[in-house]
């Protein structure tokens, strides 16, 4: 749904000084501050109660939604802003699946983290990093696989996040990591300029997966590529 901003002046809602600059046109321009403020008040009011009004109507009527909010949302009749994200992430090439990786941290992988963690964004990051491989150019070049299942998660007061949990050759899936410490170690995301170098370096070649850096058109080159 569209959110509006609240009235807070001038200077920060635009909304609202687009309703205070109409208060000074034609024989209003001499009207004072206090006046045209009231005015501004009483006729935003008046426009939330008329909007409450329509929509406890339509709640009645059973259509909560019209063409107006598929708009805002940015979606067309066939959703097809939201078809193309989807495509971009997986495509389908020569029979096989291309893997689209995005070497940086995007937007929604900074999204604040309490202290319990958060179930929806760690399934978000295994997602998007879960089974890339790389090697450890500081540790003789030994083989790195992120865990295809979870992130490892620090709980730091003020500053909770999820890193990269890398695992080594020899990694049993079916143990629990603190009984084999010594074959994993954690990669971290925030200064992970190394780790998506070594990524990239890592499927240069590889026609199964393919990287691109934050400069680098992805989407544009995923649609031409379908």
């Amino acid at each position: 749904m569209l959110v509006c901003s609240k009235i807070l002046g001038c200077g920060t809602a635009e909304r609202n000084w687009k309703q205070y600059k109409g208060g000074k046109t034609g024989q209003r321009a001499s009207a004072g501050n206090t006046k045209i403020k009231k005015q501004v008040l009483i006729y935003s009011r008046y426009q939330q109660q008329k909007a409450q009004v329509r929509q406890l109507q339509l709640s009645s009527a059973g259509k909560m939604w019209d063409d107006d909010d598929f708009m805002y949302c940015k979606m067309d009749a066939y959703c097809h802003d939201i078809v193309s994200s989807l495509q971009n992430d997986v495509i389908v090439e020569m029979g096989g699946r291309l893997r689209i990786f995005r070497a940086w941290t995007e937007t929604w992988e900074k999204k604040k983290v309490g202290p319990q963690g958060d179930p929806e964004l760690e399934a978000r990051l295994v997602k998007k990093y879960g089974g890339l491989k790389w090697l450890d150019i500081d540790n003789e070049y030994s083989h790195r696989t992120v865990h295809p299942e979870m992130m490892y998660f620090e709980k730091k007061r003020g500053n909770n996040r999820y890193h990269i949990f890398a695992i080594k050759d020899g990694f049993d899936m079916k143990l629990s990591p603190d009984k084999q410490k010594d074959l994993w170690d954690v990669w971290e995301l925030e200064n992970g300029n190394d780790f998506y170098d070594e990524v990239c370096k890592f499927y240069s070649d590889d026609r199964n997966v393919k990287c691109y850096g934050e400069l680098d058109d992805c989407d544009s080159e995923s649609e031409n590529m379908l």
